[in-house]
């Protein structure tokens, strides 16, 4: 079918498009995000080129979805920012490569692992501000995680936010309490979501 082509290969253009239309307003540290990504996509072609990815069109899918941790881990690390063509742009995309069947979830599993994604950091972000006053989490760790789980489905969610949280514990806070020395001050959630992310990508489809 040509769609299995033609749209996988737009979507990779537009993600391009979108990337360097980003270099563009961001200082130099963005590079970085560039040197990790391709270095994401070399290690995902010899290590991980496997079923249920055997078609062109889903591993370029699958090559998108690694670039896209990748950019969103370095950039919310030195910038804490998440680029929404890593996370929110992709969403509709996901569900809809999931209803043609380009991508090894359903068409549900789609919907529903983005909506939970987004819908868990939506209500403990709003629990943790009513406890304590403050911002914990912010909008883009919410279309971070609902884009993970609209190309992995729930199971990813769950996975993604038990190893992301427990990497940000283990290593987060001491960080805030030995070095920062301010426990209140702001981690970026999006590096340890999207280590949780190709952990679970892994437990979750092969």
């Amino acid at each position: 079918m040509i769609a299995e082509f033609v749209l996988p290969i737009s979507l990779a253009l537009l993600w391009l498009a979108g990337f360097y239309f980003t270099l563009g307003f961001t200082d130099n540290k963005i590079s970085y995000a560039l040197a990790l990504a391709s270095s994401a996509l070399i290690l995902w072609k010899e290590l991980f080129f496997l079923a249920p990815f055997e078609k062109f069109s889903s591993i370029l899918l699958a090559y998108i979805f690694v670039a896209s941790l990748a950019v969103a881990l370095v950039t919310d690390f030195y910038e804490m920012l998440i680029p929404r063509f890593c996370s929110l742009w992709l969403i509709p995309f996901w569900v809809l490569f999931s209803y043609l069947e380009i991508t090894p979830i359903s068409f549900y599993e789609s919907i529903s692992g983005a909506i939970l994604g987004y819908s868990i950091l939506f209500f403990m972000g709003v629990s943790f501000k009513y406890f304590t006053g403050r911002d914990g989490l912010g909008e883009g760790d919410m279309e971070f995680l609902s884009m993970i789980g609209a190309f992995v489905g729930p199971c990813a969610v769950t996975t993604s936010l038990y190893i992301g949280s427990t990497a940000t514990i283990l290593v987060g806070l001491p960080y805030l309490f030995f070095i920062k020395k301010d426990l209140k001050a702001r981690l970026p959630f999006a590096p340890a979501l999207a280590i949780g992310a190709l952990v679970s990508f892994h437990i979750c489809l092969f």
